[in-house]
Protein backbone atom coordinates (compact mmCIF):
# COMPACT_ATOMS: atom_id res chain seq x y z
CA UNK A 1 0.00 0.00 0.00
CA UNK A 2 1.49 2.97 -0.82
CA UNK A 3 2.61 5.77 1.44
CA UNK A 4 0.20 9.23 2.02
CA UNK A 5 3.88 11.13 0.44
CA UNK A 6 3.53 8.44 -2.11
CA UNK A 7 0.27 9.64 -3.02
CA UNK A 8 0.58 13.45 -2.78
CA UNK A 9 3.85 12.89 -4.99
CA UNK A 10 1.40 10.55 -7.67
CA UNK A 11 -1.41 13.67 -7.58
CA UNK A 12 -1.29 15.74 -10.67
CA UNK A 13 -1.18 18.81 -8.84
CA UNK A 14 0.51 20.72 -11.57
CA UNK A 15 -1.46 19.43 -14.24
CA UNK A 16 -4.95 20.42 -12.41
CA UNK A 17 -3.65 23.83 -11.11
CA UNK A 18 -3.42 24.46 -15.25
CA UNK A 19 -6.66 23.01 -16.07
CA UNK A 20 -8.52 25.47 -13.34
CA UNK A 21 -6.87 28.16 -14.30
CA UNK A 22 -6.93 27.49 -17.72
CA UNK A 23 -11.04 26.79 -17.07
CA UNK A 24 -11.59 30.03 -15.25
CA UNK A 25 -9.93 32.09 -18.03
CA UNK A 26 -12.11 29.86 -20.99
CA UNK A 27 -15.38 30.83 -19.06
CA UNK A 28 -14.32 34.52 -18.43
CA UNK A 29 -14.23 34.56 -22.39
CA UNK A 30 -17.46 33.27 -22.55
CA UNK A 31 -19.33 35.17 -19.97
CA UNK A 32 -17.69 38.70 -22.20
CA UNK A 33 -18.91 37.36 -25.17
CA UNK A 34 -22.35 37.12 -23.41
CA UNK A 35 -22.65 40.47 -22.52
CA UNK A 36 -21.02 41.55 -26.08
CA UNK A 37 -23.78 39.48 -27.43
CA UNK A 38 -26.26 41.61 -25.38
CA UNK A 39 -24.63 44.97 -26.89
CA UNK A 40 -24.60 44.25 -30.68
CA UNK A 41 -28.40 42.98 -30.43
CA UNK A 42 -29.16 46.55 -28.42
CA UNK A 43 -27.08 48.32 -31.02
CA UNK A 44 -28.54 46.55 -33.87
CA UNK A 45 -31.98 47.39 -33.07
CA UNK A 46 -31.25 50.89 -32.58
CA UNK A 47 -30.05 50.82 -35.64
CA UNK A 48 -33.00 49.38 -37.33
CA UNK A 49 -35.62 51.21 -35.56
CA UNK A 50 -33.15 54.38 -36.18
CA UNK A 51 -33.49 53.79 -40.11
CA UNK A 52 -37.24 53.17 -40.04
CA UNK A 53 -37.89 56.50 -38.41
CA UNK A 54 -38.70 59.61 -40.39
CA UNK A 55 -35.97 62.36 -40.25
CA UNK A 56 -36.99 65.07 -38.52
CA UNK A 57 -36.04 68.54 -39.41
CA UNK A 58 -32.70 69.64 -37.17
CA UNK A 59 -32.79 71.72 -34.05
CA UNK A 60 -29.62 72.49 -32.04
CA UNK A 61 -31.58 72.76 -28.86
CA UNK A 62 -32.49 69.06 -29.41
CA UNK A 63 -30.85 66.45 -27.35
CA UNK A 64 -29.86 63.95 -30.35
CA UNK A 65 -28.40 59.97 -30.10
CA UNK A 66 -25.97 59.03 -32.26
CA UNK A 67 -27.90 57.16 -35.46
CA UNK A 68 -30.58 59.55 -35.28
CA UNK A 69 -32.27 60.57 -38.99
CA UNK A 70 -32.14 64.08 -39.27
CA UNK A 71 -32.90 66.11 -41.92
CA UNK A 72 -30.64 69.37 -42.61
CA UNK A 73 -30.87 72.28 -44.86
CA UNK A 74 -28.44 75.27 -45.86
CA UNK A 75 -25.48 75.79 -47.77
CA UNK A 76 -21.83 74.46 -47.51
CA UNK A 77 -18.80 76.27 -46.78
CA UNK A 78 -15.67 75.90 -48.88
CA UNK A 79 -13.67 73.97 -46.17
CA UNK A 80 -12.81 70.66 -46.50
CA UNK A 81 -11.28 67.99 -44.15
CA UNK A 82 -10.59 64.79 -45.58
CA UNK A 83 -10.61 61.55 -43.09
CA UNK A 84 -7.29 58.91 -44.26
CA UNK A 85 -7.44 55.07 -45.63
CA UNK A 86 -11.26 54.99 -46.61
CA UNK A 87 -12.21 52.20 -48.59
CA UNK A 88 -14.90 51.93 -51.84
CA UNK A 89 -15.08 49.02 -53.97
CA UNK A 90 -11.72 48.17 -53.57
CA UNK A 91 -9.81 51.74 -53.80
CA UNK A 92 -8.28 53.59 -50.92
CA UNK A 93 -9.43 57.13 -50.80
CA UNK A 94 -10.65 59.32 -48.00
CA UNK A 95 -14.05 60.57 -46.33
CA UNK A 96 -14.87 64.80 -47.20
CA UNK A 97 -15.98 66.34 -44.20
CA UNK A 98 -17.51 70.16 -44.60
CA UNK A 99 -19.73 72.36 -42.65
CA UNK A 100 -22.82 72.97 -43.57
CA UNK A 101 -24.01 76.35 -42.32
CA UNK A 102 -28.03 76.42 -41.45
CA UNK A 103 -30.49 78.61 -40.18
CA UNK A 104 -29.83 76.53 -36.66
CA UNK A 105 -26.02 77.04 -36.73
CA UNK A 106 -22.72 74.86 -38.05
CA UNK A 107 -22.90 71.22 -38.28
CA UNK A 108 -20.21 68.89 -39.74
CA UNK A 109 -21.02 66.58 -42.83
CA UNK A 110 -19.04 63.20 -43.84
CA UNK A 111 -20.32 63.97 -47.60
CA UNK A 112 -18.69 60.59 -48.35
CA UNK A 113 -15.94 58.72 -49.99
CA UNK A 114 -13.57 60.66 -52.71
CA UNK A 115 -10.82 58.99 -54.28
CA UNK A 116 -8.28 61.66 -54.25
CA UNK A 117 -8.49 64.95 -52.69
CA UNK A 118 -9.09 67.31 -54.82
CA UNK A 119 -12.57 67.57 -54.81
CA UNK A 120 -15.18 70.65 -55.93
CA UNK A 121 -16.41 72.82 -53.77
CA UNK A 122 -19.81 73.77 -54.15
CA UNK A 123 -21.04 76.96 -54.04
CA UNK A 124 -21.69 78.58 -51.46
CA UNK A 125 -25.04 80.06 -51.91
CA UNK A 126 -26.51 76.94 -53.48
CA UNK A 127 -28.74 75.66 -50.97
CA UNK A 128 -29.07 71.80 -50.28
CA UNK A 129 -31.38 69.72 -48.47
CA UNK A 130 -30.62 65.99 -47.16
CA UNK A 131 -31.04 63.05 -44.72
CA UNK A 132 -28.52 62.35 -42.81
CA UNK A 133 -27.79 60.12 -39.54
CA UNK A 134 -25.71 61.44 -36.66
CA UNK A 135 -22.66 59.43 -35.95
CA UNK A 136 -20.07 59.59 -32.81
CA UNK A 137 -16.75 61.28 -33.78
CA UNK A 138 -15.06 58.52 -32.01
CA UNK A 139 -12.33 56.14 -33.58
CA UNK A 140 -14.10 53.03 -35.26
CA UNK A 141 -11.54 50.98 -33.24
CA UNK A 142 -8.39 51.49 -31.15
CA UNK A 143 -5.70 50.45 -33.76
CA UNK A 144 -6.70 53.93 -35.39
CA UNK A 145 -3.61 56.39 -34.77
CA UNK A 146 -4.28 59.85 -32.89
CA UNK A 147 -4.65 62.95 -34.95
CA UNK A 148 -1.26 64.76 -34.45
CA UNK A 149 -1.62 67.38 -36.89
CA UNK A 150 -3.50 70.61 -37.71
CA UNK A 151 -3.90 70.30 -41.32
CA UNK A 152 -6.64 68.93 -42.95
CA UNK A 153 -5.74 65.31 -43.08
CA UNK A 154 -6.84 63.34 -40.26
CA UNK A 155 -7.11 59.53 -39.14
CA UNK A 156 -10.81 60.08 -37.65
CA UNK A 157 -13.40 63.21 -36.86
CA UNK A 158 -12.03 64.56 -34.24
CA UNK A 159 -14.48 67.65 -33.46
CA UNK A 160 -12.19 69.88 -31.91
CA UNK A 161 -9.80 69.04 -34.30
CA UNK A 162 -12.51 69.87 -37.42
CA UNK A 163 -12.88 72.98 -35.73
CA UNK A 164 -9.48 74.36 -35.51
CA UNK A 165 -9.29 73.39 -39.30
CA UNK A 166 -12.65 74.90 -40.52
CA UNK A 167 -12.34 77.47 -38.08
CA UNK A 168 -16.07 77.22 -37.27
CA UNK A 169 -17.46 75.78 -33.99
CA UNK A 170 -20.02 73.13 -34.06
CA UNK A 171 -23.64 73.10 -33.42
CA UNK A 172 -23.31 69.52 -32.12
CA UNK A 173 -20.65 67.14 -31.08
CA UNK A 174 -21.78 64.74 -33.43
CA UNK A 175 -20.55 63.83 -37.31
CA UNK A 176 -23.75 63.94 -39.79
CA UNK A 177 -23.22 61.22 -42.38
CA UNK A 178 -25.39 62.23 -45.43
CA UNK A 179 -27.59 59.41 -46.60
CA UNK A 180 -27.40 57.91 -50.65
CA UNK A 181 -30.00 58.53 -52.53
CA UNK A 182 -29.90 57.52 -56.01
CA UNK A 183 -28.94 60.85 -57.69
CA UNK A 184 -25.80 60.41 -55.34
CA UNK A 185 -24.45 56.76 -56.51
CA UNK A 186 -23.38 58.40 -59.73
CA UNK A 187 -20.93 61.13 -59.10
CA UNK A 188 -18.29 61.50 -55.79
CA UNK A 189 -18.20 62.43 -53.21
CA UNK A 190 -20.71 59.04 -52.65
CA UNK A 191 -22.56 58.93 -49.48
CA UNK A 192 -21.75 56.57 -46.78
CA UNK A 193 -24.46 57.26 -44.25
CA UNK A 194 -26.49 54.63 -45.51
CA UNK A 195 -27.48 51.66 -43.22
CA UNK A 196 -24.80 49.58 -41.83
CA UNK A 197 -24.42 45.85 -41.38
CA UNK A 198 -23.09 44.67 -38.22
CA UNK A 199 -21.52 40.94 -38.16
CA UNK A 200 -22.71 39.71 -34.99
CA UNK A 201 -20.85 36.44 -34.04
CA UNK A 202 -20.58 36.82 -30.30
CA UNK A 203 -22.61 33.64 -29.69
CA UNK A 204 -20.64 31.34 -32.12
CA UNK A 205 -17.51 32.51 -29.64
CA UNK A 206 -19.30 32.34 -26.58
CA UNK A 207 -20.33 28.79 -27.56
CA UNK A 208 -16.99 28.05 -28.63
CA UNK A 209 -15.03 29.14 -25.43
CA UNK A 210 -17.39 27.62 -23.06
CA UNK A 211 -17.23 23.95 -24.75
CA UNK A 212 -13.59 24.26 -24.65
CA UNK A 213 -13.94 24.69 -21.05
CA UNK A 214 -15.96 21.54 -20.94
CA UNK A 215 -13.71 19.40 -22.52
CA UNK A 216 -11.01 21.03 -20.18
CA UNK A 217 -13.24 19.61 -17.32
CA UNK A 218 -13.84 16.22 -18.98
CA UNK A 219 -9.56 16.10 -19.23
CA UNK A 220 -9.13 17.66 -15.79
CA UNK A 221 -11.59 14.77 -14.22
CA UNK A 222 -10.26 12.04 -16.65
CA UNK A 223 -6.88 12.57 -15.01
CA UNK A 224 -7.95 13.13 -11.40
CA UNK A 225 -9.98 9.63 -11.76
CA UNK A 226 -6.49 8.40 -13.37
CA UNK A 227 -4.68 9.19 -10.10
CA UNK A 228 -6.88 8.68 -7.97
CA UNK A 229 -6.74 4.83 -9.68
CA UNK A 230 -2.87 4.84 -8.99
CA UNK A 231 -3.20 6.25 -5.78
CA UNK A 232 -4.88 3.02 -4.93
Amino acid sequence: MPSSSQSQTSFPWITTLAILIAVTVLLSLGTWQVKRLAWKETLIAQIDAAYKTEAENFDAQAIYEEFDKVTFSGSFIKKAAFIRSKTHDGKVGYHLIMPLKTSNGTIFVNRGWIETDAVDMPQTKTKVQFDAVLREATKSNPFIPDNTTDGPYLYWPEISKLETIFGIKSAIPMIAWQIPTQNDLARQPYPVGDKPVLKNDHLQYAIFWFTMAFILVVIGAIKMRSAARKAD
